[in-house]
């Protein structure tokens, strides 16, 4: 699991283009909205998430979303046939954690 907050968080993830691009621009509404420099621990706004394993899923549900509904889940189309998904999940008035993952671990993460 990651926590992304900036661009630069990026470097070195091994993630496919329109997953990249679609976290930008996630990252781009939160930086215009709450400032870039942000820190995503102290201050409004919030974050992106990468969930790479089924461990992930269980952290995340357990200690970050905590029982919340997600206001949508967004397919990312990629190459090869791989299925990522984004979804919006709003701890707060002024704070939210977008999840991406693929497919399968998103329908782990959403169901009921």
């Amino acid at each position: 699991m990651r926590k992304i907050s900036k661009v630069s968080d990026l470097i070195g993830m091994e993630l496919e283009v329109n997953v990249t691009k679609a976290i930008e621009e996630q990252l781009d509404i939160l930086d215009e909205s709450y400032g870039a420099e942000r820190n995503i621990y102290l201050d409004l706004g919030g974050y992106v998430l990468v969930l790479e394993t089924k461990d992930d899923v269980i952290e995340a549900k357990e200690n970050i979303l905590k029982d919340i509904i997600a206001e949508y889940v967004d397919d990312i189309e990629c190459k090869g046939g791989r299925q990522y998904c984004l979804s919006l999940f709003i701890l707060n008035s002024d704070y939210a954690v977008v999840v991406v993952a693929t497919k399968e671990l998103m329908d782990i993460l959403i169901e009921k």
